[in-house]
């Protein structure tokens, strides 16, 4: 008598988990689907809109849902400032996700472009850009916490578009 509950306990248990499991694939099939790449895509321009970034995306792709890659982004930061970059990749960890925040672990951009707009001349400091990317990044406000534990740009060029003055860093992390 208590063999056969003890297996019907265990057919229960196989069972259950032999559900979860095939759900399981079948959620990470869904979002492997064109159908939730879009969702995706518009759902992360729409968060970046809020924060005060209009942004086009294109060409997301990857193992979705802890790997991506966007083949081009456009960022149009302000009136005055616009970051177009190609072929990031970016890794997001799995736990911080359940608990709500975005944690990255490393974005891996090909090559980028940051335009801006100043009538002064004054000369470039890869410090100062550094300084101003930052101080930016800070400004951006996202309805969830947000943690970055490493970039890369392969090719960077950063340009002003009233002095045509202009750098080319290779690279850069």
């Amino acid at each position: 008598m208590n063999f056969s509950f003890l297996l019907k306990t265990l057919r229960w248990i196989w069972f259950s988990i032999l559900f979860l499991l095939i759900a399981l694939c079948a959620l990470l099939a869904l979002l492997q689907s064109k159908w939730a790449k879009e969702q995706i895509k518009d759902r992360v321009t729409v968060l970046l809109h809020e924060a005060g970034i209009k942004a086009d995306l294109s060409g997301l792709d990857g193992k979705l849902p802890f790997s991506w890659t966007i083949e081009q982004a456009q960022l149009h930061l302000n009136p005055s400032e616009e970051l177009d970059l190609h072929q990031i990749t970016l890794r997001l960890s799995f736990l911080p996700l359940l608990q709500g925040k975005i944690d990255i672990n490393y974005i891996q951009i090909k090559e980028g472009t940051y335009l801006f707009s100043n009538p002064d001349p004054s000369p470039f400091s890869l410090e100062e850009i550094r300084r101003q990317i930052r101080e930016g990044l800070d400004r951006i406000i996202l309805p969830c916490s947000l943690s970055l534990s490493h970039i890369s740009v392969d090719s960077l060029i950063i340009k002003n578009s009233q002095t045509a003055e202009g750098f080319h860093y290779r690279d850069w992390e």
